[in-house]
């Protein structure tokens, strides 16, 4: 059996009207919510070592490698759309009996929103607006997901059956914001682009075998694989401030301004278990074992170009064109800001065991009695 479908939604809010969208965002590879490649952390920047007291000239050159789009584009928003397909059936391979089911999905959407923040302090007059700032959003999502499940009986006492799933979501959100900050003291004008990837990868295998009818004894086995990971690629952060009444605007050199930032999250988990049950006399006996490993790293790096030249109006540039290479060595230096806990690894190991015994003193009365060994290690 096969069954297609597909789907589409609209609503009045975004649907047809204007919205931002990250000018990165370009190809089939974008759509379905996958990097290209081109956020990946640039090849100049080293890994083994930090961008601090280095030559200044690979300090520049390291900077002008860094991608240069900073402002939010203009994108009609389309309608949402859905695609699925599935196919399952049970026949006979060999002789032996198969059952099997796949999935697959792939839903696109971009919303708009738009509105202001607020935020409020308690002074001698009372309850005040400290805060006030206009924000528009838009964000492009994109979810591509698989599912297959499949058993196969190898005799009337022995089945096999398999599942995996896989998801990915890339979520692209790009950010305008203006107003008065009370923490600046001034009008400001915010911008960010961001771009995070998140996917799933989850595949297990069991087992089931009775190994004598009569003494009903049975063998549950499994072994499973995870793999999960997190990228966020290149989220630009950019402050102005705003002078009303001159209609201009000046670079705030800050942290948190002219920044690129990465992170990359990895986890990968496997392991095993076996349950074995069995009766003896009017008892019921069940013991097992299980082992789940898992491991896990996280790495981020964050730079920001700071202003170190002598012009001031450079700083009232487009960031496209403050962020030049003509600007970046005598204007604005590359600094990184990179944190202690912006990385980790880890470890947890878990083992355990147990067992139980169940008797039937009577039809509506049993006993059961038991204990569980476990074992966890962290580092």
């Amino acid at each position: 059996e096969v069954k297609l479908g597909v789907s589409t939604s609209a609503n009045t809010v975004s649907t047809g009207k204007d919205g931002l969208t990250n000018a990165n965002a370009r190809g089939f590879r974008s759509f379905l919510g996958f990097d290209d490649g081109s956020r990946a952390l640039p090849k100049s920047i080293p890994r083994n070592r930090a961008v601090r007291d280095m030559d200044a000239g690979e300090t520049e050159r390291i900077g002008e490698s860094l991608p240069n789009v900073w402002t939010p584009t203009g994108e009609t928003v389309t309608p949402n759309l859905g695609l699925t397909a599935m196919v399952g059936n049970t026949t006979k391979i060999g002789g032996k009996r198969v059952g099997y089911l796949a999935s697959g999905m792939l839903r696109h959407s971009f919303t708009e929103r738009s509105g202001r923040n607020a935020g409020v302090g308690i002074t001698d007059q009372g309850l005040v607006q400290t805060d006030s700032l206009d924000f528009d959003v838009g964000v492009a999502e994109a979810t591509v997901g698989a599912l297959v499940n499949a058993g196969i009986d190898l005799s009337k006492n022995d089945e096999i059956s398999v599942f995996g799933m896989y998801s990915h979501v890339g979520e692209d959100t790009s950010q305008l914001a203006s107003g008065f900050k009370e923490s600046d003291s001034t009008d400001i004008d915010v911008s960010r682009l961001s771009f995070v990837e998140r996917a799933l990868m989850f595949t297990q295998v069991h087992g089931k075998h009775l190994l004598n009818r009569s003494k009903k004894l049975e063998l549950k086995w499994q072994g499973n694989f995870a793999k999960t990971s997190r990228d966020e690629l290149d989220t630009r952060d950019l402050v102005y401030s705003v002078d009303q009444m001159a209609g201009t605007r000046s670079y705030q050199d800050q942290p948190g301004s002219g920044q690129h930032f990465w992170q990359e999250l990895r986890d990968t988990a496997g392991g095993a278990g076996a349950d074995l049950q069995f009766r003896v006399g009017p008892a019921r006996i069940q013991t097992g074992t299980l082992a789940q490993l898992s491991d896990r790293q996280l790495g981020g790096r964050r730079f920001r170009f700071k202003f170190v030249g002598d012009s001031t109006t450079v700083r009232n540039l487009p960031a496209e064109q403050m962020f030049s290479a003509d600007n970046i060595g005598s204007e604005f230096e590359l600094e990184e800001g990179t944190l202690h806990e912006d990385s980790y690894q880890a470890k947890l190991n878990t083992y355990a065991g147990y067992a139980l015994s169940e008797v039937e003193i009577h039809p509506k009365f049993r006993v059961i009695g038991g204990a569980r060994f476990e074992r966890s290690t962290q580092n």
